[in-house]
């Protein structure tokens, strides 16, 4: 997949006035997470060589990021020996749809929004009777992708959903209250220009790829924050990507930077468990991200 595809485009007014009434202001802080470095540092719940690396074939880099963050928060979180298949196409043409419910979007492949995959995450299409989540893979394959508006209401309503685990969303946080958050089963949707620079150290970094700075490309791309690593002495976000190669690193001064930016002009959103202390907290306990 050529890292020049397009595949995210900035919300729309309508789009943005509904995320931003579903907003919620963040309940816990960093130090609710005790010993949370060492949480992230269990190599055991590190979505590398879990996640399923994928090479995505349309505009829809969107949908990917939407099913990976949903994938891996009911992994984590559920305590599952196996992870669930989400379906990213079938994330795509239901953000086509919620971005214009006229339905005159359905089947350009032109890209969708990040707030379109945080809206489906936090409620559902109601219009099509899906509930909050995204359908599975076995009922809605890859290669299905609804051309039209017809094509996705006589395919999508009523199809099984595998059921989200985000309660909540917030903006993006500052870095310090972010990772312990990732330790506490959030995830973050993200909007980035495309291409970036990236950087290939080497060494401890191994096959990863670094995005050191923000990128400044004149395309768009969504990928989803899933957890950190610490190397050499500092932690890097584990960002899972849809162009065949799954995770790289972001650095903190990226991280921060596009948090100044407030991820114009695409978006970010921390998407969270109603209650991410509580989850955190069975973690500690011994029992793992579930009850």
């Amino acid at each position: 997949m050529s890292e020049n595809i397009n595949g995210l485009v900035a919300p729309q007014e309508h789009e943005i006035k509904w995320l931003q009434e579903s907003l919620t202001v963040r309940s816990w802080a960093g130090s609710d997470m005790k010993n949370w470095d060492q949480v992230l540092m269990d190599q055991r719940l590190s979505p590398v060589g879990v996640m399923e690396i994928e090479n995505q074939e349309r505009s829809d880099c969107n949908g990917n990021a939407c099913a990976n963050n949903l994938e891996w928060q009911d992994y984590v979180l559920g305590g599952r020996k196996k992870m669930q298949k989400a379906s990213e196409i079938a994330a795509y043409s239901l953000c086509e749809f919620l971005m214009d419910p006229s339905g005159r979007g359905v089947g350009n492949d032109r890209g969708t929004s990040i707030h379109s995959a945080a809206r489906l995450l936090l409620g559902g299409v109601p219009q099509l009777e899906l509930s909050a989540g995204v359908p599975y893979e076995s009922d809605w394959p890859y290669a299905k992708y609804c051309r039209s508006m017809r094509e996705l209401k006589a395919f999508a309503p009523g199809k099984p959903v595998l059921p989200s685990t985000v309660g909540q969303a917030n903006d993006m946080p500052p870095w310090d209250e972010l990772l312990p958050s990732l330790a506490a089963g959030c995830v973050g949707q993200i909007g980035t220009k495309w291409p970036p620079k990236f950087k290939t150290p080497g060494g401890a970094f191994g096959r990863f790829r670094l995005m050191d700075e923000a990128p400044t490309g004149g395309g768009g791309h969504a990928t989803a924050i899933l957890w950190a690593v610490k190397i050499n002495g500092a932690w890097y976000l584990i960002v899972w990507n849809s162009h065949g190669y799954g995770a790289y690193l972001m650095s903190r001064r990226c991280y921060e930077t596009l948090v100044k930016q407030q991820f114009a002009p695409f978006g970010g959103y921390l998407l969270s468990p109603k209650d991410p202390v509580s989850v955190y907290n069975r973690v500690l306990s011994g029992g793992g991200y579930y009850d």
